[in-house]
């Protein structure tokens, strides 16, 4: 099976951590993660 990638560009690492945790998101995640698995990668300064 292949994998998806999947990259987004944010203005700041606050700014990822704000829209992560945000109830919206979280709220999404939990459907997500019902059907597949991810992993999660901050890289700063790209």
């Amino acid at each position: 099976m292949s994998g998806v990638v999947t990259m987004l560009e944010f203005e700041s690492k606050e700014a990822v951590e704000k829209f992560y945790f945000s109830e919206d998101y979280q709220a999404a995640k939990a459907i997500r993660d019902t059907g597949c698995d991810t992993d999660l990668m901050i890289i700063e300064g790209m």
